[in-house]
Formats: C-alpha cells, structure tokens, sequence
C-alpha cells in the first residue's frame, strides 16, 4: 500500500512540475528611449514568441502562458546609428514590472533598467552567481573567440579556413560551459543557458557537424535531470538536435511537430492524420520566400480539397 501512494504522490509532482502557469509583466521605458525601436520576445518553455504589440505611452503590457521554471523576457533597442542594446530577464507566476532607461556610452551594450520587480537579470554577474563563475571559468575560450572576430571580422565568412578554424573555437567555448554546468545539474539557469547560448546557436552554426550535435544530445541527458529533460523545454531541446543527427529522408514520415499559429494556439502535425498537408518552410526577413506565397495561394485556391 505504501508503494501504490508513494506512485501517486511521485505522479502528482511531477504532474505539478510541468504544469502550464502564467506571467504578467508591464514594460515602461523613459523618454531617452524610441519605442518604435524596440523589439522584444519571450520565451514560454515551448517557443520563442516575438511580441506584436505596440507600446502605447511608452508603456507595454504582456500576459500569457509557461511551461518551465521561468518565462525569459529579451528586449533589443537598436538606436538610429544601427547600434544595439539588449538585456535579458527571468519571469515567474508573480506580477512583474521593469522600468528600462538607455546610456547611449554604455561600453557593454546592455540597456539599463533603473526599477525592476520580480524580474531576475540573466546576464548579470552582480545579481547571478552562477553567471559570474561561468564566465570566469570560460575566460580563455570567450577571449579566443572574441580575438578571432576582432582580428578576422567578416573577412571569415568569404573564407572556409577562418570559417573552420571559427567553428572549433566555437566549440571548445560551449564544451568549456558544458563541462561547468556538470558541476550545477539542478539550477535552472544551467539548463537555460545550455538550451539558449549552446545547442540554439549549435543547430543554426555547426548543422552539419553530427558528432558534435551527438556529443551535445548524450551531453544533456547526462548532465541534467529527469525534471528537466522530459519536461516541454527538454523534449524541444533534444527533439530538435536529434531531427539534425537523424534528418528525415525524402519519402518518409514528416517528424511529428508542435507549434503555435499566428493566433497563439498550438497546432499538432498529428490533428491532420489522413489529410493532405504542404509544409512550407521560411522566414519573414526572407524575399524570395515571400515572393512564394502568392503561388502557395494560389495553390490552395486551385486544390480546395
């Protein structure tokens, strides 16, 4: 009998865990800040979700659901000299407020915030800890990368060598991360930071690199716990880098696939079991694959059924 309720309370927890909460922030920005030049995004434990919404008296409202520990809030302020500015933040279920202010000479590019509530800073080693020994541990391979860009600029994306030789730089700087972050297997920002800063820019920068994209799927379920990898943020992390190892072949099964529509709903590839269905893969700052769409219309028009 005892092993039957020790099941259920195991069960519940988890259950507890996983389970969908809401954030509610209000973003107030100052007069030294256009708010025509903001952009921002948060991620919800699923996706990123880029924010619509206009700021109206420099003020803005956001609300919706998450699926992890904390909602990561990003805001971007690119000034009229094409310079950015950028801060991020963790958000949980309390109602959270940032006030954001801008210091054209800040030498680190952050935009500043002159009142936060409830509002973690991500990227701050005076208020994270665990950030600040990250980057201390990782000083030597940040700085290689850093000296190569400096010293090649773009100048290395015309030439394969420093393309190759950027990409082993890239490399040893997140296997350093990895190897700090075995140290903290139960910290969130641990787990965050590897989905965020090493696999996201692994599936966009090395694709085609399958030992390493393998070394970074047997890295996370070694490193971090059941309560994070069969969590929503933990299956998109491996789902995505194992669809990289594994790519499907023409003539198989589509990846079954969750993603939300431009209405905010979750759309399953499996709700259209027995339908004919055209995924069009592209992106908005994309011209070619916008001039597509008239034909995808058209398309549609053509074969209704």
């Amino acid at each position: 009998m005892k092993k039957i309720i020790l099941f259920i309370v195991l069960l519940t927890g988890s259950a507890i865990a996983f389970s969908q909460k809401s954030f509610h922030l209000t973003i107030v920005l100052d007069s030294s800040i256009n708010s025509k030049n903001i952009t921002c995004r948060y991620y919800n434990g699923e996706s990123d979700i880029i924010v619509k919404d206009s700021f109206v008296n420099n003020s803005l409202v956001l609300s919706d659901k998450f699926y992890s520990l904390y909602s990561s809030f990003h805001i971007e302020y690119r000034t009229d000299n094409s310079a950015y500015y950028t801060n991020d933040f963790f958000i949980n279920e309390k109602p959270a407020t940032i006030s954001f202010r801008f210091r054209p000479d800040d030498p680190e590019g952050v935009l500043r915030y002159s009142k936060r509530v409830n509002a973690i800073p991500v990227y701050d080693t005076n208020t994270n800890a665990l950030f600040k020994q990250l980057v201390a541990y990782r000083i030597k391979e940040a700085r290689a990368v850093s000296d190569f860009w400096q010293k090649h600029g773009g100048e290395a994306y015309g030439n394969d060598s420093l393309m190759q030789l950027n990409r082993e730089l890239f490399k040893s700087l997140n296997k350093r991360s990895i190897s700090f972050f075995k140290k903290y297997p139960q910290n969130y920002f641990s787990f965050w930071y590897f989905r965020a800063e090493v696999v996201e820019t692994s599936v966009t920068f090395l694709t085609k690199d399958i030992p390493y994209l393998k070394y970074l799927v047997a890295s996370i379920k070694s490193v971090y716990p059941k309560k994070y990898t069969e969590s929503p943020e933990g299956q998109r992390i491996i789902n995505k880098l194992s669809v990289l190892v594994n790519p499907p072949r023409v003539n198989t099964r589509a990846p079954l696939f969750i993603a939300r529509d431009i209405n905010g709903k979750n759309t399953r590839l499996s709700d259209y079991k027995g339908k004919y269905v055209l995924l069009d893969f592209w992106a908005s700052w994309c011209l070619p694959c916008m001039r597509e769409i008239p034909f995808i219309k058209q398309l549609s028009n053509e074969y209704p059924s």
